[in-house]
């Protein structure tokens, strides 16, 4: 059985239309990351989050709730809360301190609070629960696209999958070849990640695009053969796009590339070949020789090669 998506859309499934082998080129491409090329409106993908140190501190004030005045240093590179949700409210009009339960303003933003004021800004402003899309972001949770989420506070978790949903957030790549990004919560942000956030607040042209199933894509330093591919993925570098393969060597004029095929697929079907070539991978390379080849490993491995549920109907 593929996986199904429990937030997903019920869909009636259409068959595929062409052979395993097609199809299977294609699955490969999307298990092993490579969703494919020019999405066209993507930013270069940098590192949103680093590591931010403070060797120089600067003094802010603030006013909690009972009107005591705490003082907190911040690094010179940093921004306050207060300040970032000032700069928030300036392109959205939209007090996002308000109700936002955070007594230290003064202290440094983080990324998970910073999270949290943007997605509530852009929800105000841009249709609440209408502000994303609700698909992308199922599978933005299905496959933990952000691997380090538990480290952030329950508080902000929605806020983090929201605004890499949106693309305003994106975290940072787990390195060549991951699906997944990380977004260390509580790192605190410099002020030109600051700016770039809220610029992408602002206009949602700037903003990062995402592949149907929640992975960062590029438009820059394309590999030669992007036409090929519906979209190019942020951490699969050009050298494997551009590599040849089987199924591309014995391709004929009549034959689809992966972009053609990916228009006619639809996400359920896509997500059946995923399923089916990552548990052949699975198979023959989780193999101990004296007691795997059973009569099921047969039947599974087998199964990998047929549409199972075309033929039950």
């Amino acid at each position: 059985m593929y996986m199904k998506n429990k937030w997903l859309k019920n869909s009636n499934r259409q068959h595929l239309r062409y052979s395993m082998r097609q199809a299977s080129g294609i699955a490969l491409a999307l298990v092993m990351g490579i969703s494919v090329a020019a999405a066209g409106h993507t930013q270069s993908v940098k590192a949103a989050v680093d590591t931010q140190t403070a060797d120089t501190g600067v003094t802010a004030t603030t006013d909690t709730a009972n009107q005591i005045t705490e003082t907190t240093t911040i690094g010179k590179n940093q921004i306050s809360i207060k300040d970032f949700a000032s700069q928030v409210q300036k392109v959205t009009g939209k007090d996002v301190l308000k109700n936002a339960g955070i007594k230290n303003t003064a202290a440094a933003t983080t990324n998970e609070i910073a999270a949290y004021l943007l997605n509530e800004a852009d929800s105000a402003v841009n249709g609440g629960e209408n502000s994303y899309n609700y698909d992308l972001y199922g599978y933005v949770k299905y496959f933990n696209r952000i691997s380090d989420i538990k480290k952030a506070d329950d508080k902000y978790k929605e806020s983090l999958y929201k605004c890499f949903t949106k693309g305003i957030m994106v975290g940072k790549s787990n390195g060549t070849y991951s699906s997944t990004r990380k977004f260390l919560p509580k790192t605190k942000i410099t002020k030109d990640e600051a700016k770039k956030m809220i610029n992408r607040l602002k206009n949602k042209g700037k903003r990062f695009k995402l592949s149907y199933d929640g992975q960062v894509l590029r438009i820059i330093n394309l590999p030669k053969n992007y036409k090929d591919y519906p979209y190019i993925l942020a951490s699969f570098p050009n050298s494997y796009y551009e590599k040849k393969m089987w199924y591309t060597k014995q391709r004929t004029k009549k034959d689809k590339t992966p972009a053609q095929t990916a228009k006619i697929l639809s996400d359920e079907d896509k997500d059946m070949i995923c399923a089916k070539i990552k548990k052949n991978v699975e198979l023959r390379l989780n193999v101990d020789y004296r007691k795997t080849f059973t009569s099921k490993w047969k039947s599974d491995l087998m199964n990998t090669y047929i549409d199972t549920n075309k033929q039950k109907s």
